[in-house]
């Protein structure tokens, strides 16, 4: 049952009431052996985790002045880093207009300063990601998750040789739950799996939601100059310089500010999952209704936040709704971003302090010019097939230095996973052993039958039906996922701009490629017509997919198309075999000393990138740098 009133979320998660977590929702948020805070299923477990990871969170500790002088510290270090990137931007030749365009990413921004304010917090020690913006953790949230228990577990044994004299203790989430007197104050020892557990849970949710209600907040309100120029206003007094740093609580007094924070909180929503619970033994009456022993209960912070009897027109952002703060109770009673009751958020406090000292700060110090559409643009999306023996997540990880090029242009590669599964490919061991199972995009090793012609009739067509099912399986999954066709046959709402291919998937994008170049419009649906491709170390020639349509055996390519070879690569023949296929006016390649690998190196990387920058360019669709 979903519950939509908060007054039954107020009931299912009473202290008093035994209520319980189904297992089997939240086992899927486990990212170790040990239960989190957020994890722990017995109710006494959590109680006593709670007594003893609260305190370190509590509002006498996020106003304490060295926990504002941290929060200060990294905001202000965050609107340096701005105008830096301003400055700098302002001096490069625009690649898409005659005038130059200057944007910051603003959830790059917040997501930078959250990281740097967890970090902290928790571990003693600073991701420092604000002085570039990018920080190597975001590559393990995003491509390596398991990566994150390493960096906690690392982050518990510095902390644990401090306090034995090993180093300087510094006062921390973590050093404060190893403490054998914080632990005896609070009646509970956790074991050293459980304090990872809630490292992650922190590091996670800290700067990722945090980031999220903060961007899209001044995004909406960066719409909205007038409310923008009163708030600026509004904080005039307490902000007398650019280096000012007025306590937190004094800016927790600010109607106008209080507004934006609550109204960027609402229209954000950063947790809009549910969070069911089980009915207890004795049942449950609620508003006329038994619910019996078992029955799984369930509700969510979006509905509250966009119910639109309590906020009229809930999709309009409109700050000045909770003016004047005395007429607000009931749309606080459906404010719930952080739950409520006994499994409420135990980070609020400081995520709160967070976003009243950055949207101060942002807003004090910079002044929206323009901003170009009233919706929130996605980046450009490029998809990109890992090669034999490998997945989605360790290919994020081998191209990670071009993912992060990318995306200071705004563009975005997004990694799907092959449909059968096979040992580790080459150059995935002894690194990535524990990150599979393993797959790749052909029943069979494709060298195998290294040169056989695939335009023939010898073609296996079994093999080539089940490779056809797998990429059409991919595309529905992507589709439902991104975006979906409209009816003029356009991309989708969240399309993909390009396709990109490395080693034996360099054959499958350049299969795909002939089939969209070749195939009447019904049997090359339009989700999947890619602009250009990116081929790297290819190892065969074009995959042919019969099944999905069309003649793809017809030469050349007639799509924009960057290929990559390495000259120390075993297959680099394979991969001028593969640039053959496409016609050679469309076709640019990069040689690059290297063997059979993702180029890193700066300087091949940059010129990987302004052949992709070219290619968007020429196919006449703007880029929305994010």
């Amino acid at each position: 049952m979903d519950l939509l009133r908060p007054t039954g979320s107020h009931i299912a998660k009473r202290s008093n009431n035994p209520w319980v977590k189904p297992a089997y929702h939240y086992e899927a948020f486990r990212s170790s052996p040990a239960y989190s805070i957020f994890t722990e299923l017995d109710p006494g477990t959590h109680t006593a985790h709670s007594r003893l990871l609260t305190p370190a969170f509590s509002q006498t500790r996020v106003t304490a002045p060295d926990a504002q002088q941290l929060v200060w510290d990294r905001c202000n270090a965050m609107v340096q880093g701005m105008r830096k990137y301003l400055a700098a931007d302002q001096r490069r030749e625009d690649a898409y207009s005659e005038s130059t365009t200057v944007t910051v990413g603003l959830n790059t921004a917040f997501r930078s300063f959250a990281l740097d304010v967890v970090t902290t917090w928790t571990f003693g020690h600073c991701a420092d990601s604000l002085s570039s913006f990018h920080s190597e953790l975001f590559e393990i949230f995003d491509s390596a998750a398991e990566s994150v228990t390493y960096y906690t577990r690392k982050s518990l044994e510095e902390n644990r040789a401090a306090l034995n004299g090993a180093g300087e203790v510094v006062p921390c989430v973590f050093s404060e739950l190893i403490s054998s007197r914080w632990q005896e104050k609070r009646s509970y020892t956790p074991s050293d799996g459980q304090i990872i557990s809630d490292g992650i849970v922190i590091l996670a949710a800290g700067a990722d939601t945090t980031a999220a209600a903060l961007s899209i907040g001044i995004h909406w309100l960066a719409r909205n100059p007038d409310l923008w120029q009163q708030l600026q206003d509004e904080l005039r007094p307490v902000m007398e310089t650019e280096e000012a740093s007025p306590r937190i609580e004094a800016l927790a007094q600010l109607p106008l500010l209080n507004a934006v924070l609550k109204e960027g909180l609402r229209v954000s929503c950063p947790i809009r999952g549910h969070m069911p619970r089980v009915v207890p033994a004795k049942g449950w009456n609620y508003n006329g209704t038994h619910f019996p022993a078992g029955t799984v209960v369930a509700t969510s912070a979006f509905y509250g936040c966009y119910n639109a009897t309590v906020f009229p027109n809930p999709e309009r952002y409109d700050p000045t709704r909770w003016l004047p703060p005395k007429h607000t109770a009931k749309m606080e009673a459906h404010l719930q971003p952080f739950s409520r009751g006994t499994r409420q958020c135990i980070g609020q406090n400081l995520t709160l302090a967070m976003q009243r000292v950055a949207i101060a700060s942002v807003v004090y110090n910079f002044q929206p010019v323009a901003v170009d559409s009233t919706e929130i643009k996605t980046r450009e999306r490029i998809l990109c097939l890992h090669g034999d023996g490998t997945n989605a997540m360790v290919f994020a990880a081998q191209t990670r230095h071009l993912r992060r090029a990318l995306e200071s242009h705004g563009i975005e590669l997004i990694y799907a996973t092959g449909p059968f599964e096979c040992d580790p490919g080459y150059g995935v061991s002894p690194f990535f052993d524990d990150c599979g199972p393993f797959y790749r995009w052909c029943p069979n090793d494709p060298r195998d039958v290294q040169g056989r012609d695939f335009t023939t009739e010898e073609d296996d067509l079994a093999e080539s039906a089940a490779m056809a099912a797998g990429i059409i399986d991919m595309f529905e999954d992507l589709r439902y996922e991104f975006g979906h066709d409209d009816a003029d046959g356009e991309n989708g709402r969240d399309g993909f701009v390009g396709i990109l291919g490395f080693s034996s998937a360099a054959a499958v994008v350049a299969g795909i490629l002939a089939v969209q170049d070749n195939s009447v419009e019904d049997l090359c649906p339009a989700w999947y017509r890619f602009r250009f491709g990116v081929l790297i170390n290819g190892t065969g020639p074009p995959a042919r997919f019969p099944t999905i349509g069309g003649d793809a055996g017809k030469q050349p390519i007639e799509v924009p198309t960057l290929s990559v070879v390495g000259k120390q690569d075993q297959w680099q023949s394979q991969s001028r075999l593969l640039n053959t296929s496409f016609d050679r006016d469309l076709l640019t390649c990069l040689e690059f000393d290297n063997g059979h690998k993702i180029p890193s190196e700066d300087g091949q990387v940059q010129k990987m990138v302004s052949v992709i920058l070219d290619m968007v360019r020429k196919t006449d669709q703007c880029i929305q740098v994010s």
